[in-house]
């Protein structure tokens, strides 16, 4: 190997000139062509040809330095006001620094209107709609074949073969052990920024499952999921501490949403949230709708069943008025109080002491009616029996001791009296027949 710098060693022209075409390029044409006279020429004077280019570069780069700065300090602008937020009426939230919640007057609650922070990603916002929040559970409750139907043709698609199937059909257990199905709503309030903060995701995402590593995470909702467990747990309770009459007669005066903001507050508060909830209303509670199917015949035959024994108990009490007048709850009272003596084996003197008195009632004034007109006519009877037999039972009662004696003599003395009786009956005519006549002829005519 030669060393090209050895002076002894002298390259070959041929081979110099050859490397030489093969290396050099095709120049551009020069734009400027400075001429150093070198036996006039100084430093001073280099440097004075040198002074237009070094003047323009110098100038450029001044200019591009500007603007640089201006850039730099807009920029510097736009990340200082990054930090300031304009919060929306009805909005709430707080404002964190390196992930700790900032406080201001001993608030941590942002108030409506423009607030600063420290921009991001020292500083930011953690905004939410406080106000007017609202929630829907609708068909967790509800049948299927209620859902995405009007009520009217759920009715008519119902069936009461097709039954209940708790993987396809939400309900709710009563008290009794029947069946209902409602869908409710609620409305609620931020009041503590803070404890929801701490307690729920803000970014309306929900992240419930297995961490990387395998392990179970903590489950974090939205504040609306949060508010939509707490009425169905709240739904879930009532019902089943009250019967199915009493959970649709809550709903129809207004109490049973009263019942469920109660039971859903309740939980919200243990859990320390920072939710009150406003008003919770239920907007529809009803029977599987395969029986509600069914309930105008029932409601039909119920308003019919009603009506009868109206008019039964009218009947009962026309009745009892037309019988015994106004005194017959009185004659009722007697005659159950005589039976009851009866059934308990009472002395009999105390059974004729209460049937006394229930004679004694009914042939008093007090007594009216049908009663009255019965016990009138017996008297009226009895006056006559009296009048007519009772008469003739005196007579033979004062001749019977003469009957004892003579016996013959008071029949013959009655036989006669009979025959003389019928004699003076002016239909009677008398035909004396002479003695020793053996045929005798009537001829009657009418």
């Amino acid at each position: 190997m030669t060393d090209s710098t050895d002076p002894t060693i002298q390259p070959d022209p041929d081979s110099y000139a050859e490397e030489t075409i093969e290396v050099e390029q095709p120049r551009r044409a020069a734009s400027a062509q400075f001429v150093v006279d070198t036996e006039v020429g100084s430093e001073a004077m280099l440097r004075d040809a040198m002074d237009p280019a070094n003047q323009s570069l110098a100038d450029a780069l001044r200019l591009s330095f500007r603007v640089l700065q201006v850039v730099i300090a807009v920029l510097v602008v736009l990340f200082i006001v990054s930090g300031a937020k304009t919060i929306a009426p009805g909005q709430s939230g707080v404002a964190m620094l390196w992930g700790k919640i900032l406080e201001k007057d001993g608030e941590s609650a942002l108030e409506p209107g423009l607030t600063f922070n420290w921009p991001y990603p020292a500083g930011e916002f953690v905004l939410f709609q406080a106000e007017n929040r609202r929630v829907e559970v609708n068909n967790l409750f509800w049948p299927s074949v209620g859902r995405g139907r009007a009520r009217t043709d759920a009715l008519e698609a119902a069936d009461i073969r097709d039954g209940l199937n708790p993987a396809r059909d939400g309900y709710l257990l009563t008290a009794d052990d029947e069946v209902a199905h409602m869908q409710l709503n609620g409305s609620y309030l931020i009041v503590d920024v803070r404890d929801y903060v701490g307690a729920v995701r803000i970014d309306q995402e929900s992240r419930i499952g297995p961490t990387s590593t395998g392990e179970e995470d903590v489950d974090f909702v939205t504040g609306d999921q949060l508010m939509a467990l707490a009425l169905q747990r709240a739904a879930v309770h009532t019902a089943a501490r009250m019967p199915i009459d009493s959970f649709m007669l809550e709903k129809e005066s207004q109490n049973l949403g009263v019942r469920l903001k109660d039971a859903a507050q309740e939980m919200l508060d243990r859990v320390d949230v920072g939710v009150q909830i406003t008003a919770v209303a239920t907007t529809d509670v009803t029977p599987p709708f395969s029986i509600e199917k069914l309930s105008d015949s029932f409601d039909r035959a119920s308003d019919e069943a009603k009506t009868n024994i109206e008019r039964a108990q009218k009947r009962a009490e026309q009745f009892r008025i037309d019988s015994a007048g106004d005194g017959w709850e009185d004659a009722i009272a007697l005659i159950n109080a005589y039976e009851r003596s009866v059934e308990e084996s009472a002395r009999d003197a105390e059974q004729t002491e209460r049937l006394s008195a229930i004679y004694e009632h009914l042939e008093s004034d007090a007594v009216g009616g049908q009663v009255a007109v019965i016990i009138g006519d017996a008297r009226s009877y009895r006056s006559l029996v009296d009048s007519t037999l009772g008469s003739e039972a005196k007579r033979f009662r004062s001749l019977l001791p003469t009957y004892q004696k003579h016996p013959r003599l008071v029949v013959r003395q009655r036989w006669l009296e009979t025959v003389g009786l019928i004699m003076l009956n002016p239909d009677v005519e008398v035909i004396w027949i002479p003695e020793g006549t053996s045929t005798f002829k009537v001829d009657v005519s009418a």
